[in-house]
């Protein structure tokens, strides 16, 4: 029995760790759209 609530327990910590993952590649994704965006309103203006 407590072999099987451990599995479980290392299922859901993985779970947790991919998510965390992956909301952290997504903010970024973000800033580095963002970041070109402002890099192209810095060529214009120059």
């Amino acid at each position: 029995m407590a072999l099987l609530g451990g599995a479980g327990l290392a299922i859901l910590a993985i779970a947790l760790i991919v998510l965390v993952l992956r909301m952290l590649l997504a903010q970024a994704v973000a800033r580095d759209v963002e970041a070109s965006r402002m890099r192209a309103e810095l060529a214009e203006v120059i």
